[in-house]
């Protein structure tokens, strides 16, 4: 698994990346394990997403991105 190094990240570029993540089924600890220096800051990210309604979880605990959610990824994904 590559580490990812989050000073590469501006703005909202690392919260659009866990976005990503979490959306392709990898757990919130997966992710943390990606930022060796940082790991807990993922769980930051995610309160801020589930804040910002780009994020949902179902009643399975599968986590899906919203529309609002798309827009970001939209806008930031040409950014890295």
């Amino acid at each position: 698994m590559k580490d990812v190094d989050p000073s590469k990240y501006s703005g909202l570029q690392l919260p659009t990346y866990v976005l990503q993540c979490l959306a392709s089924g990898m757990s919130q600890e997966q992710i943390a394990l990606k930022f060796p220096e940082d790991g807990e800051l993922v769980g930051l990210w995610v309160s801020f997403l589930r804040g910002n309604h780009w994020l949902t979880k179902d009643k399975d605990g599968r986590w899906s991105i919203t529309a609002k959610g798309h827009l970001w990824i939209k806008k930031y994904e040409g950014r890295r």
